[in-house]
């Protein structure tokens, strides 16, 4: 095992690292040794296309070292992200006796980094937490922060807390198993740190995009190294998203929505690129943001192959009831992050969110289904 970057990050009272590895599981038995003194014993977390891919041979290095270990799967997708899948889980480790002394290892992507943390932050009030994200949506975004949640039928993300991991390995080979829509979930979050936090960041993914794409190593570390120094810029600052952390949120209220009112079909970075542009164009709305601005970010995400146009069957007032459950919404009035310009939002004395007018959010929601798939056009 390779380790090309380290990096840690403290969060107080708490303090966890972010190490970057180059093929991690190939040299699984070093990388067990160095999370060893976490726990007594460890529960591995995946779901059922993770664990023959890596989840056994982590397992199996940790028995290894004479350290108690098991595997326990979930269901692969969105939909199994629920209290129903956390119950499983949580009697599954009390009938293998685990207690407050066990380490939980979130091996996965999105779906597995928030219920595992989830169930990490509850179980015997707490126990250690090790993220392995083996997406690239894990690895710019999931893994980092301690957000942790699971769904209801109201909506996304509901239910759940904040819980930082004790450690977050990222290595970029686990990335050479995903297919392409597993990457543009990865690649939509780090266009939302550009489009709100960095505008050389932008600038630099547009100019990357076909090795990016290419899946090229040496640009793909880069960029994953540059997602995760701004998203912690903001954790750090913000660890409980009480203001400076809305931003974080950018396009994720429309996204939310949409893969709400879809049961999940929509993958999540094709719900966040509709969900940016819809919500730069309410922006726009709201006079916040430049029409060039607006464009330039359309452009990006075309340039990543994200589609951007909505099936007609999705009913305006069923997305926009949806979003008034948001959870940030205020007296089920829904919140956005408003663009000013490329790699800046408003403010709003430090809160980042503001709601918008009924009349814009109704004249978005119809302009993302009925005209953002035709860009470029003169009359925005």
């Amino acid at each position: 095992m390779t380790l090309y970057l380290d990096c840690s990050i403290s969060f107080s009272p708490l303090h966890y690292r972010i190490d970057f590895y180059h093929d991690l599981l190939n040299s699984s038995s070093l990388f067990a040794a160095s999370i060893a003194h976490l726990g007594a014993k460890f529960a591995i977390v995946c779901n059922e296309t993770i664990a023959p891919l890596y989840g056994n041979k982590l397992c199996q290095a940790l028995q290894q070292l004479g350290l108690k270990s098991d595997l326990l799967m979930i269901k692969d997708g969105e939909k199994y992200k629920t209290r129903t899948t956390k119950e499983t889980l949580e009697n599954e480790l009390l009938k293998k006796s685990y207690g407050r002394d066990c380490c939980l290892i979130a091996l996965g992507g999105g779906v597995v980094m928030d219920l595992a943390g989830f169930i990490a932050a509850t179980f015997c009030r707490g126990i250690s937490l090790v993220m392995v994200p083996t997406s690239l949506l894990g690895m710019v975004d999931a893994a980092i922060g301690g957000k942790t949640a699971v769904n209801a039928i109201e909506g996304k993300n509901l239910i759940g807390t904040f819980y930082h991991p004790k450690k977050i390995a990222i290595d970029p080979y686990f990335l050479k198993t995903l297919i392409a829509n597993e990457l543009k979930n990865g690649f939509a979050e780090a266009i939302k740190y550009g489009a709100i936090l960095d505008s050389s960041f932008f600038d630099y993914l547009k100019e990357q995009v076909h090795l990016l794409l290419a899946l090229d190593l040496k640009e793909i570390e880069k960029m994953i190294f540059k997602s995760c120094q701004l998203k912690l810029q903001v954790v750090t600052a913000d660890p409980n998203e009480s203001g400076l952390r809305h931003l974080l949120n950018f396009g994720h209220t429309a996204a939310h929505a949409l893969e709400k009112v879809t049961n999940f079909e929509i993958a999540h970075g094709q719900a966040v690129a509709l969900g940016m542009a819809l919500e730069a164009y309410l922006a726009f709305l709201e006079g916040y943001l430049k029409k060039s601005d607006l464009l330039a970010l359309i452009q990006l995400l075309q340039l990543f192959g994200f589609s951007l146009k909505l099936a007609a069957s999705i009913e305006d007032q069923a997305l926009i009831h949806t979003m008034n459950a948001d959870k940030k919404a205020l007296k089920r009035q829904p919140r956005f992050v408003m663009m000013k310009e490329i790699g800046a939002a408003v403010s709003f004395a430090g809160s980042y969110c503001a709601t918008a007018s009924v009349k814009n959010i109704e004249q978005a929601v119809k302009w993302m289904k009925n005209d953002l798939c035709s860009y470029p056009r003169a009359d925005l």
